[in-house]
C-alpha cells in the first residue's frame, strides 16, 4: 500500500491490487460523501450491448448480498438521513453516497456491497429492462433531447460516443443476465476503481478502513476503447422534422480531449460566449433581438477528443434570423481579441463558480475521484484558479479559430420544416 499527500488535507493510497482512494478532512461540515468511480462507460461497450453501462448502473440498487432487496438498499441509508445516487456518462460510472458523518462507515458498507455483490435478480431486471426502454422513449419524445442525440450521432458518426448513454430500444431489450455480469466483471476491477470520501473524518481511521474493506477487490486489466479517428472536412446538417411550437437548432464541433494544454482556454471561452446572462449569445440573440428564450453554449471533454456546442431553442418563423446571429457570435469570437475587460470577467466567472461548486462533501470527493479515474493531472483548487488566470485573449482567439470554423460544424434541427430548409442551412456554412 502506497500513500501519498496529493493536498493539504487529502490523501491518495494505492491499495496492492491498484484500487485508488482518497481521503479528504473536511472538519467543517456534519457530513461524509462516499464515491466509487470506475473507469467505464458507453464508449466501452459494442453495438450488441449498447447500454449495458447503464442498466448495470441501475441494477445496483436492486438487491446486493447483505441486502437483497431494492427496499434494503435504499433504507439502509434514508433510514439514518442519507442519500444515495449514481449515473452513467460515456467514460465514468459513478455511485455515491452523503450521510451524517457518523455513519461514514454505513455509507461505505452500502456502496461496497451493492457494487461488489449485486445480485442481478431475473425478475428485477425484467423490470428494470422496461424502466430503461421508457427512458428512451421519453428522451426520444422530447424534441430537444432527440435535437441532441441527432447532434452526436453527427459530430461521431459510427462511433460508440455518438450514442446515447442509454442504448437503443432494440438493444436494451436484447442484452441477457449473462452479458451484464460478463462486463462487471471484465470492467470493474480494482484498478479501474476510484474511491473517494470526504467529509468529517479522521484520516488514519478512514484510510485503515478502506484499506481493510478493499484491499480483496479482484485485479482485471483496465478496458480498452474504441478510439476516435479522422477528421471532419465538411459541414452537416440534419433535420428531424415533427410538429412542434419552437424549433430546436444545436450547432457543434469536435473538440480538444479532457487533457489538453487549452483545456482552461476553452473554459474562458465557453464563459464569454455563454456564461450568465451577460454573456455574448445570451445579450446578442435573447436580449438585443429577442430570438430565443434559451441559448447556451457548452462542451464535453472525453479521453481523445471532445465536443463544443451552441443550443437554442427558437421561433420557427425567425430561425434563419437566429442562426445568423449565433454563427456571427462564432465569428467575432474566433476572429477578434475579446476585450480586456471582458475576458476578466469571464475568468472570474469560471473561477467563482468552479469555487462555489466545491462547498459541498460530494463535490470534495469528486474533484479528486473524477480527475484520477479519468487519468487527469491532479490538481489543486488554486492551481486551477492560477491556470484560468493565466489565460489570453490571443490564445482563446486562436483556440476559436482552430475549433469553430464552418466546415467543420454540425448542425440539427428539429420542428416542422420543409423539405429546403437543409440546403439553406448548408448554404449559410458556406
Amino acid at each position: 500500500m502506497k500513500i501519498e499527500n496529493v493536498a493539504e488535507t487529502t490523501q491518495k493510497i494505492t491499495l496492492d491490487n491498484g484500487l485508488r482512494i482518497f481521503v479528504t478532512e473536511v472538519p467543517h461540515t456534519r457530513a461524509i460523501s462516499v464515491g466509487f468511480f470506475v473507469a467505464v462507460g458507453a464508449r466501452y461497450e459494442s453495438d450488441p450491448i449498447a447500454g449495458a453501462s447503464h442498466l448495470i448502473e441501475h441494477m445496483m440498487f436492486k438487491g446486493s448480498r447483505k441486502r437483497p432487496t431494492p427496499g434494503a438498499i435504499s433504507l439502509a441509508l434514508e433510514s439514518v438521513g442519507g442519500t444515495m445516487n449514481a449515473s452513467t456518462g460515456k467514460e465514468l460510472t459513478i455511485y455515491y453516497a452523503k450521510v451524517p458523518h457518523e455513519h461514514g462507515d454505513l455509507a461505505l458498507d452500502v456502496l461496497e456491497d451493492m457494487i461488489r455483490y449485486p445480485i442481478f435478480d431475473p425478475v428485477e431486471l425484467e423490470k428494470e429492462r422496461r424502466v430503461v426502454v421508457e427512458e428512451i422513449r421519453m428522451l426520444i419524445d422530447d424534441p430537444q433531447s432527440w435535437s441532441h442525440l441527432l447532434l452526436t450521432q453527427e459530430v461521431f458518426p459510427r462511433h460508440p460516443l455518438g450514442r446515447d448513454i442509454a442504448g437503443s430500444i432494440e438493444s436494451v431489450l436484447a442484452i441477457r443476465r449473462e452479458d451484464l455480469l460478463d462486463y462487471i466483471a471484465q470492467n470493474y476491477g480494482a484498478p479501474n476503481v476510484v474511491v473517494s470520501v470526504a467529509g468529517r473524518l479522521d484520516g488514519q481511521q478512514t484510510v485503515e478502513r478502506l484499506a481493510r474493506a478493499l484491499e480483496d477487490w479482484p485485479v482485471k486489466p483496465v478496458p480498452s476503447f474504441v478510439p476516435l479517428r479522422g477528421q471532419q472536412k465538411k459541414p452537416r446538417v440534419r433535420v428531424g422534422r415533427r410538429k412542434t411550437e419552437q424549433a430546436y437548432l444545436n450547432i457543434a464541433v469536435r473538440s480538444i480531449p479532457r487533457v489538453h494544454p487549452d483545456r482552461f482556454n476553452l473554459l474562458v471561452m465557453n464563459a464569454v460566449m455563454s456564461e450568465g446572462m451577460s454573456s455574448r449569445l445570451f445579450q446578442e440573440v435573447r436580449e438585443k433581438r429577442g430570438l430565443a428564450y434559451s441559448v447556451d453554449s457548452w462542451f464535453g471533454l472525453f479521453r481523445d477528443g471532445g465536443i463544443w456546442g451552441i443550443s437554442a431553442g427558437v421561433d420557427p418563423k425567425r430561425l434563419t434570423e437566429a442562426y445568423d446571429a449565433i454563427l456571427g457570435e462564432c465569428a467575432r469570437i474566433r476572429e477578434e481579441l475579446v476585450p480586456e475587460d471582458e475576458l476578466t470577467k469571464a475568468k472570474e466567472q469560471v473561477k467563482g463558480r468552479l469555487v462555489l461548486g466545491l462547498e459541498d462533501s460530494f463535490a470534495i470527493a469528486s474533484w479528486w475521484g473524477r480527475a484520477e479515474a479519468l487519468n487527469e493531472p491532479l490538481m489543486t483548487v488554486d492551481e486551477v484558479l492560477q491556470a484560468i488566470d493565466k489565460v489570453e485573449a490571443e490564445e482563446v482567439r486562436r483556440l476559436a479559430g482552430q475549433l469553430i470554423q464552418p466546415s467543420r460544424m454540425n448542425v440539427t434541427l428539429v420542428g416542422a420544416f420543409g423539405p429546403t430548409i437543409k440546403k439553406e442551412l448548408l448554404a449559410r456554412l458556406e
